[in-house]
């Protein structure tokens, strides 16, 4: 049997309608509704680049990593940028900046493609699952992967994040029980976390917002702070921005992801990147898709509707050989069985 693994990138989400990085921030000031999240990023925004929210530009806006990576920065050095942005002020403009991107995401319109979800009909329309025949792997914080993984899986198969979560075992309002994964289930992973991951910083416990039936994560996208179960320590959301050139995982369970992610690359026979573009602050990835590469050869589909020129130059640059096909994510689900 052949195991294929998907790589999701920002392109895939954008298929159906969502906002690449690069416009979410902008996408979520054109929201006109006010929220309690929108004076403490304006401030950040006027301080630190220098730019007026209600007259910005679409393309002068910070993409929404680069807006939280120098946050993340601070936080993860231990270090502030005056007495005005200390470590706590730094932590709650943290959560402004993530809850803005939910609330942004959340309200877009997405269109009739539903990409992923035709993907997963394809690869299992047949009714028949073989262990670890498909694997994925996404580095885009929202849900849509999520969703269309949960709606497609019968009941006996459950999706396997790599790691615990602790409303396996204990839960009340707001987290409902989650299962935690038989022997027959498919690996998905979220390098980078995810809209609907939470950590509490005191127990070291992770939670999950959602349940596997097709009620699965109803919005998704928490627009409150909640607390630990456990310990009532308010949880922070799990989303790691890929940090210029190397990234220090102090999060144990994102290291365990990514160690799971090498994992699952280096099993692999065929890897298909989704509207990935494999850019210059991807160096961890970079990393791990070459020692997985050494561990066994493999071949490499990118699905990119960008001109096969820079971006084909930069795949083969690192993994050699690549089939490039010039297309959308929709295009590529139309024929699928032309490339499995």
């Amino acid at each position: 049997m052949k195991k294929n693994v998907f790589i999701f990138g920002a392109g895939a989400s954008k298929d159906e309608g969502l906002p690449i990085q690069e416009e979410l921030l902008y996408s979520y000031f054109q929201n006109q509704q006010s929220d309690q999240f929108r004076p403490i990023i304006a401030k950040y925004f006027k301080d630190f680049f220098k730019l007026n929210i209600n007259e910005v530009k679409k393309d002068h806006i910070p993409t929404f990593e680069e807006a939280l990576g120098i946050i993340e920065a601070a936080i993860d050095n231990e270090q502030s940028f005056g007495p005005t942005y200390s470590q706590r002020y730094l932590r709650q403009l943290r959560t402004a900046l993530i809850m803005a991107m939910g609330i942004a995401i959340e309200h877009c319109s997405c269109n009739a493609n539903n990409t992923h979800e035709r993907l997963m009909q394809a690869l299992f329309s047949d009714s028949t699952f073989q262990q670890d025949e498909y694997g994925f792997i996404s580095f885009n914080y929202d849900l849509l992967l999520d969703k269309s993984l949960m709606k497609i899986l019968e009941n006996d198969i459950y999706v396997d994040y790599g790691i615990t979560f602790a409303n396996e075992t204990i839960f009340h309002p707001p987290f409902e029980h989650w299962e935690t994964p038989g022997e027959r289930c498919i690996r998905f992973l979220k390098p980078h976390g995810s809209f609907n991951w939470m950590h509490c910083p005191t127990c070291n416990s992770m939670y999950i917002t959602g349940v596997k039936e097709s009620r699965i994560f109803s919005t998704g996208y928490l627009h409150t702070v909640e607390h630990c179960l456990k310990d009532k320590t308010e949880l922070s959301y799990v989303m790691h921005p890929p940090s210029l050139y190397f990234k220090t995982h102090r999060n144990i369970y994102v290291q365990l992801v990514w160690k799971h992610t090498y994992d699952l690359l280096a099993e692999a026979d065929k890897v298909y990147f989704i509207g990935y573009a494999l850019k210059d602050a991807d160096v961890w990835m970079k990393y791990i898709l070459k020692k997985s590469q050494v561990q066994k050869p493999k071949d490499f589909i990118v699905v990119n509707p960008q001109p096969a020129s820079q971006l084909h130059e930069t795949f083969e640059r690192l993994l050699g050989e690549v089939n490039y096909l010039n297309q959308d994510f929709s295009t590529f689900v139309d024929s699928l069985n032309d490339y499995l």
